[in-house]
């Protein structure tokens, strides 16, 4: 069993290693809610890690049943606009292995889907969303 913020931790543990790991000029993570990087001044790539909990659902009857919270772990590699998508590319794909299909005492991953890429102030965002699920006692 296993919270929302041990979830996170998780994510945020799997993050590090993946930046560890990263060969070439040193990358920053830009994790939710948090206003790390500045992107106005900013001209090297860097990446996005969030986690969004989507839904749920009761597992089994009685009085603390078990809870199944379902969500995705939004990694996005973003890159300044108009230079082109092979490093934004490298990176999603360095950082994926990191978080799909894990099952780790905290939580569980499926494979990741890569979305479409989107311009959002002057930088193109490459996102992949890996599927995650962990389970909990209700209270």
């Amino acid at each position: 069993m296993s919270t929302s913020e041990q979830a996170r931790q998780m994510i945020v543990t799997l993050g590090e290693q993946a930046k560890a790991a990263w060969v070439g000029t040193p990358i920053d993570i830009q994790w939710d809610n948090r206003n790390l990087i500045d992107i106005t001044a900013r001209q090297t790539p860097y990446v996005d890690i969030c986690m969004m909990e989507m839904g749920g659902g009761q597992l089994e009857l009685g009085p603390k049943p078990l809870i199944k919270q379902d969500g995705y772990i939004v990694v996005t590699a973003c890159i300044r606009e108009d230079q082109g998508s092979a490093k934004a590319l490298a990176l999603r794909d360095h950082f994926l292995p990191y978080y799909e299909l894990k099952d780790l005492s905290v939580l569980r991953t499926y494979a990741g889907t890569a979305h479409k890429s989107v311009l959002a102030k002057g930088w193109m965002c490459y996102p992949v969303m890996i599927p995650f699920w962990f389970t909990r006692v209700a209270q």
